[in-house]
């Protein structure tokens, strides 16, 4: 009644300014008869008469009450209609006989209504009539003008008397044609005969007016449905004389009507053809329909789970079911997206994981009508997934095993390297012997390779488990670290190194790690670069940053292989095809130090400028050391 009332004040001027009991007067007597008819699943006699009856009293006194025109008071039933519908298909409390008996009560009252008010003005014209000498133009004024369709017709032809300009725009004729013409002349054929008993049937009964939804055919051959309200005239000697018809086009309602209809059968189509169970649910959480494949799966038959049955029906498994309430609830009263995973019981009695979704649908305003859901099963991706963390755990602990299985091997023979290390240097101080003295040598530089190579495997490894390279940073000149590692470079490979520096290059960095990280790139520019061309070494200063940069020219390196230079032993298929030694950690091990520092490392490679390798340190490493060392205690 409330939002009746507010939208029929928007609407009608007239009602805006009426008191709530004189603009309700019966209406909610008429609402409670309706409430009642519709609770039957099928219309007794008994209530269909106190409906109409009351639909009778309602109209008559809003006749009598009411300063409203014949237009507004259609349109105040025209808006009951419509709050009825909104609110009981909310509910889904419409049946094929309580949308009837709805359509048929208000119907009724808005063609009572109609005569009613029609008498109340024909009476109020009369007696202006007679004040002004029974003067024929005002009532003239009032029927041609009218905004609704009026016709006055004979009762014993049928013939059309007098026509408004409305009705003629309605139906295309002029008023000269429609004076040629009967009833019968523009009604559809297929409701003359449902038109023709009426009337006899309301001439018969001297019944006060009706109403009837019929289809007219306009002069150019269109289909118009027509709200028609009719009332009998009678003469003097009271015979039957005249009928007059107030007529509404309500084509577009029927049009709305239809395509409502189409909705809900092409809705119902496509939730039945989905693969997932489908459900809807009213604004308030109440579940209204489910399609078949829910009733397949639960073996359940209809009506058993609708509503709020489906909690206490054992659809849920038990560990769920309270949290997939209270996950509903939650939607429901905050209108959010509703997503669950749950498990659902088949009729077999296996549970299966489904997942829950369901959005609500608003009107423009912002208020939920109804929701739509589904609920997808998704036991075999939960399977999936399960098999697949079942495998990577698996492999993590593969994965640590190995990495601890090298650095125990590394660490241990470390040991024995010393031992080695230690024994040839003391022989070395002893020995005088030339021969002697050259043997020791070697060995002293085959037990230093052999340590560095454990060294890089260790350091490998700890890039491997997520650890990183531990540095120092301390005071360094780069140039003078870069410049020691190549002049030991070239005992071994000759004068093939041009280095080029800024003097002001000094900063916080690990000096063993530029060492390390410049006889890498040094060592494979000699191997994989022209070995004519020598190998370009540079130290740039940019202020923040400094550039350790080593460019040779040589075969090109593509920018697939670019992208896996530094991965853990990987090798170019250049140096594979070539047969140059290595175990493809040396870039990995750059990178890693690179890490350390907080550095970045670029790489060139084209024709014209060979292949250049760049790391861009920021000159005090400190602050990264020490955010390495903190977050690593962290970790632990």
């Amino acid at each position: 009644m409330t939002r009746w009332e507010a939208l029929v004040r928007s609407e009608n001027t007239n009602a805006k300014y009426e008191c709530k009991t004189t603009l309700r007067d019966s209406l909610p007597k008429f609402i409670d008869e309706l409430a009642s008819a519709i609770k039957q699943q099928e219309m007794s006699g008994h209530a269909r008469s106190n409906l109409l009856r009351v639909a009778y009293e309602h109209a008559e006194d809003r006749a009598e009450e009411t300063q409203c025109t014949v237009e507004e008071v259609i349109r105040e039933y025209e808006i009951l209609r419509k709050v009825i519908f909104e609110v009981l298909e909310k509910d889904n409390l419409l049946h094929k006989t309580a949308r009837e008996t709805i359509l048929e009560a208000v119907a009724t009252g808005m063609a009572e209504a109609s005569v009613q008010i029609n008498e109340w003005n024909s009476k109020r014209v009369r007696r202006i009539q007679n004040q002004l000498n029974e003067s024929e133009d005002l009532f003239k004024a009032v029927f041609d003008h009218a905004a609704s369709g009026k016709a006055l017709i004979d009762v014993n032809n049928g013939r059309y008397i007098k026509v408004n300009r409305k009705f003629c725009e309605i139906h295309g004729y002029t008023e000269e044609e429609l004076s040629r013409m009967t009833i019968n002349d523009i009604t559809f054929e297929a409701d003359r005969e449902k038109q023709s008993n009426l009337f006899k049937t309301k001439i018969a009964a001297k019944s006060n007016g009706w109403k009837l939804e019929k289809r007219n055919v306009a002069k150019d051959g269109r289909i118009i449905w027509v709200l028609a309200s009719s009332a009998i005239l009678y003469s003097e000697d009271g015979n039957p004389s005249k009928i007059v018809t107030t007529v509404v086009d309500i084509s577009e309602m029927k049009k709305a009507e239809e395509e409502l209809r189409e909705s809900e059968v092409r809705f119902r189509g496509f939730a039945e053809a989905m693969p997932q169970m489908a459900f809807i649910a009213d604004a308030k959480g109440n579940i209204i329909y489910f399609n078949e494949r829910h009733y397949d799966y639960f073996g359940v038959k209809r009506g058993e789970t609708e509503g709020e049955k489906w909690k206490s029906t054992p659809m849920h498994h038990p560990d769920d079911l309270q949290r997939t309430i209270d996950s509903w609830k939650e939607s429901v009263e905050t209108g959010k997206p509703y997503e669950i995973e749950y498990r659902l019981r088949r009729h077999d009695g296996t549970y299966r994981w489904h997942l829950g979704r369901a959005v609500a649908q608003k009107d423009e305003n912002g208020n939920i009508i109804r929701w739509i859901g589904t609920n997808t099963d998704i036991e075999d991706h939960k399977e999936h997934a399960l098999q697949q963390k079942k495998l990577i755990e698996s492999l993590n602990s593969e994965k640590d095993l190995r990495e601890k299985f090298v650095g125990t091997l590394t660490h241990d023979l470390r040991t024995p390297l010393s031992v080695i290390k230690m024994s040839a240097q003391i022989l070395e101080s002893e020995v005088t012997e030339p021969d002697a003295s050259d043997m020791i040598k070697r060995i002293l530089r085959n037990v230093t390779l052999c340590d560095q190579m454990i060294r890089d495997l260790l350091d490998t490894n700890r890039i491997r488990g997520g650890r990183g390279i531990s540095i120092k940073a301390n005071h360094c000149v780069m140039p003078e670290a870069v410049k020691v590692t190549l002049r030991n470079l070239e005992v071994v490979y000759g004068p093939r190194f041009q280095l080029e520096y800024d003097n002001t290059c000094d900063g916080y960095w690990d000096p063993d790690g530029i060492r390390r990280i410049t006889e890498n790139l040094v060592t494979n520019a000699i191997k994989y670069g022209d070995a004519k061309a020598p190998v370009t070494v540079r130290v740039k200063d940019s202020g923040e940053t400094v550039h350790l940069i080593v460019n040779n020219k040589g075969p090109v390196i593509s920018e697939e292989e670019q992208k896996k230079l530094f991965d853990q032993f990987s090798r170019l298929k250049s140096a594979e095809s070539g047969g140059q030694k290595g175990w493809g950690i040396g870039l990995t091990i750059v990178k890693g130090i690179a890490e350390a520092h907080c550095a970045n490392i670029h790489v060139t490679s084209n024709v014209m400028d060979g292949t250049t390798f760049t790391v861009s340190f920021p000159r005090d490493a400190r602050p990264c050391v020490s955010d390495r060392i903190n977050n690593q205690e962290m970790a632990r």
